[in-house]
């Protein structure tokens, strides 16, 4: 009895020791929230010259030239919803297949591990593992492919960029310089050019053309082209030294990117380690010794110390991906 009131008291010292972290980590991030929504107020104070329609998907930027004036929409990157968050980062992956197909095959993957490994073991923690360490590969996967995709994208958009001004110094059109590149690049850049000739063609205007390709991309460097483009036509700027300018502005930001990654190189081996080690260091001691670790799921308190450490270690993970986080 006595051993049952020590076991539950020291199971009550560590949940109370986890609450007073978790409110303190709380607080943090509620001052850290306040902080940034503040510079954001002021930010948005200072942009009030730009209207937005009432989709909320892109911005009226007033222009004035030669005494008359002009209007642009500049695409507006607004705030997704879940199943559109999922559908922009499925289109950047590039996959062959539909979003909802890959999404089922995904989850008759995991509930196929989670059955078989649950047939063999008769162990409900080791199924949700299996389930888990199959969620996890495959969002390694998809960051892999995304990051690759987004790669090769930035590297044909600079070839497109040096294409079309040397296309406009000879003399050729807009449009033709945007065949130029659905000609000589391949895709997905050669893809979206084409599309907006086509539907130049169909007697859209270039600036809404453009305009509808940067807001089905997810492509910062599209969006950014998209808004030069519009604001060069309206005003009569040179467009061939506003793209080469362009390009040495994404060669730079994307120098600068792997600087970054490598001075960080070491923080990110740090945070693989240490989100791994746990996990690693579970699993090894169940297959060396399963009767020491028995008692984590054969007793209330173990199984309390279990889901606060399985709970420390996704806090953890969270809070190094948000501190070693890398915007590209």
């Amino acid at each position: 009895m006595k051993t049952d009131w020590l076991n539950n008291l020291d199971a009550l010292t560590a949940i109370g020791a986890f609450g007073l972290v978790m409110a303190a980590w709380i607080a943090f991030m509620l001052l850290f929230a306040m902080r940034r929504q503040k510079q954001q107020h002021v930010l948005r104070k200072r942009l009030e010259h730009m209207t937005v329609d009432g989709s909320g998907q892109t911005q009226v930027l007033r222009l004035f030239h030669e005494g008359a004036e002009a209007t642009t929409v500049v695409p507006k990157h607004a705030k997704l919803s879940i199943g559109q968050r999922w559908e922009e980062s499925f289109r950047a992956a590039d996959l062959p297949w539909p979003s909802q197909t890959a999404l089922t095959g995904l989850l008759a993957v995991m509930a196929t591990s989670l059955a078989i490994v649950y047939l063999l073991s008769h162990s409900l923690l080791w199924a949700c593992l299996a389930a888990a360490i199959v969620l996890v590969a495959a969002k390694a996967a998809f960051k892999h492919r995304i990051n690759t995709h987004n790669t090769r994208f930035e590297q044909q958009f600079l070839d497109a960029l040096d294409i079309a001004a040397r296309s406009l110094r000879a003399g050729h059109p807009v449009v033709g310089a945007f065949r130029l590149i659905s000609e000589e690049v391949a895709a997905p850049v050669g893809t979206i050019f084409a599309g907006i000739c086509q539907q130049q063609e169909l007697g859209v205007s270039v600036e809404e053309a453009l305009r509808l390709a940067a807001q089905k991309c997810p492509s910062s460097d599209l969006r950014l082209f998209a808004t030069s483009v519009s604001i060069q036509i309206l005003s009569g700027g040179n467009l061939a030294d506003m793209m080469e300018r362009l390009s040495l502005v994404i060669r730079d930001r994307i120098k600068v990117w792997r600087r970054m990654r490598v001075l960080t190189a070491q923080t990110q081996f740090s945070k693989r380690v240490l989100v791994a080690l746990p996990p690693f260091m579970f699993v090894l001691l169940n297959a060396i010794n399963p009767t020491y670790m028995h008692p984590l799921y054969s007793t209330k308190t173990g199984m309390i110390i279990l889901c606060a450490a399985a709970g420390s270690v996704m806090l953890g993970m969270w809070l190094m991906n948000r501190l070693t986080v890398l915007h590209y």
